[in-house]
């Protein structure tokens, strides 16, 4: 098949490490741009060997800056911080929140980033994030201020065939997961089908796709999502802040295709 091979500098201590040095990511054979990327073919069985990619040094930049949560308290937890650059995003580094709500990271290389705050440890139905996106350019950000906001509900109703709804399995539940690669949402809890087939759960900002879960080895799965008829299987929905989304139906179906 066909690769592209990229090489990225990981900070081992982005909180303590003041190194003004960085490495912004790499892609074979030497560049920094995404568009000059060349691809390796690799046939069946073949080895490829003396690939050779020089990292360029680069400065770093440094990030400081508060994170609250949507009443001014200062929001207690983590940041991290995740590359959006090039072909999928990847958590690069991050460091703790500070008690007043302050936080530093370190050797950051020039890029595009968003930046993710939550409280460490805490999940429930008002567990607050808070998310920000960057452009490093070797120069410092200072005073960047997040604010959390509580998930975002959002509901619907789970949609099946009626002639086929007494064989559907029961404690379905319905759950949302990141489009964009790289993204967490850590602490929103999935929701629970209820008897009437409605559902509500919870959703961080961001674009999020809607899947089913327990399905496994029940002879159903999911046919289509849709917000307001319009279909969102593949694309998602985007979930703003203090933002509720009704009116999302997800169809199952017992009628599956069987591959030998």
């Amino acid at each position: 098949g066909q690769y592209y091979l990229t090489a990225t500098w990981r900070n081992s201590n982005p909180v303590k490490n003041e190194d003004k040095t960085a490495y912004a990511p790499t892609y074979f054979p030497g560049t920094d741009n995404v568009a000059q990327a060349q691809r390796l073919t690799l046939a069946t069985g073949q080895e490829m060997s003396d690939l050779v990619m020089a990292l360029t040094p680069m400065r770093a930049t440094r990030i400081t800056g508060t994170a609250t949560t949507s009443d001014g308290k200062p929001m207690s937890g983590s940041i991290m911080v995740m590359s959006t650059n090039g072909f999928g995003g990847m958590m690069t580094s991050g460091g703790p929140i500070r008690p007043d709500g302050s936080f530093t990271i370190n050797g950051i290389a020039p890029g595009e980033y968003t930046l993710r705050a939550q409280s460490f440890g805490v999940a429930g139905p008002d567990t607050e994030m808070a998310s920000a996106k960057i452009t490093a350019t070797g120069e410092d950000i200072t005073d960047l201020h997040l604010m959390g906001a509580k998930p975002s509900v959002l509901s619907g109703r789970i949609v099946v065939d009626p002639a086929a709804a007494a064989s559907m399995p029961r404690g379905l539940m319905v759950m949302t997961t990141p489009v964009e690669i790289g993204t967490l949402q850590m602490g929103i809890s999935p929701g629970r089908m209820a008897d009437d087939g409605t559902f509500e759960l919870r959703a961080s900002p961001g674009r999020m796709r809607i899947n089913v879960v327990n399905q496994g080895g029940s002879g159903w799965s999911t046919r289509s999502v849709r917000l307001n008829g319009i279909d969102i299987t593949d694309t998602g929905v985007e979930v703003k802040p203090n933002e509720n989304i009704s009116g999302i139906d997800v169809e199952l179906t017992n009628q599956l295709t069987t591959i030998t």
